[in-house]
């Protein structure tokens, strides 16, 4: 407890004696800062905060005597972590306090140590002075330099050096950090802060992380601190405006046949100027990006009030002016994940730093209501692109519905459901044609009703005999062979894809393929997203904005019961490991037909990628 003491008490005399530092870090860091290959393999040499401009921020935080902390909610390749880096080499020349760097990987922050901080350290003058000479005091966890000591740690004992006497933390990723099941304390973090708020004078605490869940670690503490955003003026106009995703357009690249044309995505996306509405290109962003304004946004306006001395920003991958990060790139990768619930949740947290906020859903029969179009069974407004079929088996009955599908609209309508007792009956529903009300041009020697071109099966009753169904449904096109109907089974997790294909046997043997869906992702897509937020997809199409979710439809006369099995599924929130979970809960009743919807759907999104195709052919006359 003396040694303890003795350590404040030096801390607090060493700093009211210390001269401090006049002027800015950013100007500092031009001259003393060196970048080495290994840090940046385009950028070697000595540091240019222009290169990547909207870090420097901490620079400036750093020394305004208005804050002691700092949390940034930034995306996976914003630079922050550099700037803290070199943060960390300053506070070594100019306040010889103790230092803390931890970061959620022991692996990563070994490399962090040994690849990025140590060379900054020895190719800055007044920092390699503090360096011993002794390659015992410069381990990859600790680096005990003339004055001070700086301890770097993994999310596993960030937490054990609480005890530390620290003039500096920087915690990096924290909503990566992970809890045990018998951890009752604090995140790590807070036990850091804890610690520095015990020291008087010249303390700072950094969190930084690519944020999680909505109710996580660093999004909870950016919307209890200032929440500053980074401003920039439309070269049109001059209006000052934040980035947004929302206001960036790619709706109009569009090939010959309704599909998306990634060239045109690449070289024709631009922003929207919410002001004036021009469209700003790419090409203007490093000129916005040099007039930037930091603003404050968090004035005590809503419930998360802002907490005294607490700096929070958010900074996303839109003002990026490295070409990896344009805004064609971006819009390309959100087209690439259209459709997975899953990636699109790691676009919005990785490429624009936004956490993923879900809510309890439960679906009534005032969402499906809103669904019901003016068409009825049998029938399709336009002429759709495919036509689906899923069925769900239950014992001794299957459950059927047909769909069909619209590509360039990107929306669905139930055509007709049954029952029926066979599997074979299914090829009788499937060859039904569906009435098309409106062919628009297309001359009346072109007009076939369309039928079902592929559909999905549960396997989950009765394996083998749906299998061995399936692989009867063989057919080629092209010399490419495909199953008109597939067998599938939902999982907890099918890997990084929203759906993979798998090889299966069937009793005798024969290989099947078999779709293996994510369960809860293809759940979140139907229920919250095409159903329960029907009002704002369609708010959000009539603004030209792509959306990954279809538009969903109904026809007049749906049976109660039929409506009924639409309404069980819900997502609630559990606690788990001491922290709130949203999961699919299981459902209230029977759902049958839930399924099958769910199960349509996923037809629709593994067929989605041949339809431009398919379209093409009837184009020309040749389907």
């Amino acid at each position: 407890m003396r040694q303890t003491l003795d350590d404040e008490l030096d801390e607090v005399y060493s700093s009211s004696f210390q001269p401090r530092f006049k002027g800015r870090i950013e100007d500092w860091a031009r001259g003393q800062i060196e970048l080495t290959a290994k840090e940046s393999q385009e950028f070697s040499g000595a540091y240019d905060p222009e290169l990547n401009p909207l870090p420097t921020i901490l620079f400036e935080v750093a020394l305004d005597d208005e804050y002691d902390e700092a949390y940034v909610m930034k995306s996976s390749q914003s630079g922050f972590t550099l700037i803290c880096l070199i943060l960390i080499v300053f506070w070594v020349t100019h306040f010889k306090r103790n230092i803390l760097y931890g970061i959620d990987s022991l692996a990563e922050v070994r490399r962090i140590s040994t690849e990025r901080l140590q060379p900054l350290l020895e190719k800055c003058t007044d920092a390699a002075a503090q360096i011993s000479g002794d390659p015992d005091d410069m381990t990859n966890l600790t680096m005990s330099l003339r004055d001070l000591t700086i301890y770097l740690g993994g999310a596993a004992s960030v937490g054990a050096q609480a005890n530390k006497s620290i003039g500096l933390a920087v915690v990096d990723e924290t909503d990566t950090y992970k809890m045990s099941k018998t951890r009752t304390e604090s995140h790590p973090a807070l036990l850091i802060l804890d610690r520095l708020k015990r020291v008087i004078t010249d303390c700072f605490f950094v969190a930084l992380s690519k944020p999680d869940q909505w109710t996580d670690f660093i999004n909870k503490n950016y919307l209890t601190g200032t929440r500053h955003k980074c401003y920039v003026p439309c070269p049109a106009c001059q209006q000052f405006q934040e980035i947004k995703w929302d206001n960036i357009r790619f709706s109009h690249c569009k090939d010959e046949h309704g599909g998306w044309d990634t060239e045109r995505i690449a070289g024709e996306t631009y922003l929207q100027c919410e002001s004036c509405g021009q469209p700003i290109q790419e090409q203007h962003k490093p000129d916005m990006v040099r007039q930037r304004q930091w603003r404050r946004t968090n004035y005590g306006q809503d419930k998360h009030k802002p907490k005294p001395r607490r700096f929070s920003c958010h900074v996303s991958d839109l003002y990026s002016t490295f070409p990896k990060a344009s805004w064609g790139v971006l819009a390309n990768e959100w087209v690439e994940a259209a459709g997975d619930t899953d990636k699109l949740d790691n676009f919005r947290r990785s490429r624009l730093g936004l956490p993923v906020r879900r809510k309890e859903v439960e679906i009534n029969e005032g969402h499906l209501q809103a669904m019901i179009g003016v068409y009825q069974h049998g029938h399709c407004p336009i002429r759709p692109d495919i036509v689906t079929l899923a069925s769900d088996r239950q014992l001794d009955v299957y459950k059927w519905q047909r769909w069909a599908w619209s590509v360039e609209r990107n929306e669905g309508w139930l055509i007709d459901y049954g029952e029926t007792i066979s599997e074979k009956d299914l090829i009788s529903h499937a060859n039904v044609p569906v009435v098309v009300d409106n062919w628009d041009d297309t001359p009346e020697d072109k007009r076939i009703n369309p039928f079902v071109m592929t559909g999905f099966i549960d396997e989950g009753h009765n394996t083998f005999t749906i299998r061995r169904f399936c692989l009867s449904t063989k057919f080629a096109i092209g010399g490419k062979e495909f199953l008109r109907f597939y067998p599938c089974r939902g999982a907890a997790s099918a890997g990084s894809e929203l759906m993979k294909e798998e090889t299966f046997q069937t009793e005798d043997g024969l290989p099947v393929p078999c779709v293996v869906f994510k369960d809860s992702a293809i759940k979140t897509l139907l229920y919250e997203e095409s159903i329960e937020q029907r009002a704002q997809l369609i708010e959000k199409r009539a603004r030209g904005e792509p959306a990954a979710a279809p538009l969903l439809h109904l026809p007049v006369g749906c049976d109660p019961s039929f409506m009924q099995e639409l309404c069980q599924e819900r997502r609630i929130r559990i606690i788990k490991n001491y922290e709130y979970e949203m999961v699919w809960a299981e459902p209230k009743g029977k759902n049958d037909h839930g399924d099958g919807a769910k199960m349509n759907l996923l037809a629709y999104l593994k067929a989605k990628p041949m339809l431009v195709a398919l379209k093409r052919l009837r184009d020309q006359g040749l389907l």
